[in-house]
C-alpha cells in the first residue's frame, strides 16, 4: 500500500514560508518496472 498525504495547493500553504509551521519536509519516492520502490531523495524542512 502506498499513501501519499499533503499533496498539492495544501501541501504548498503549508509549506510557504510565512506560515506557522515553516518549510515541510519532502521525499521524492521511485518505482521501479519490477514494482519495487526507493527513496530518490529527502529534502528536510525547518
Amino acid at each position: 500500500y502506498l499513501g501519499v498525504f499533503l499533496t498539492g495547493a495544501y501541501q504548498e500553504i503549508l509549506g510557504d514560508l510565512h506560515n506557522l509551521f515553516g518549510d515541510t519536509n519532502a521525499i521524492h519516492v521511485a518505482l521501479s518496472g519490477d514494482g519495487d520502490w526507493h527513496y530518490e531523495q529527502v529534502i528536510h524542512g525547518e
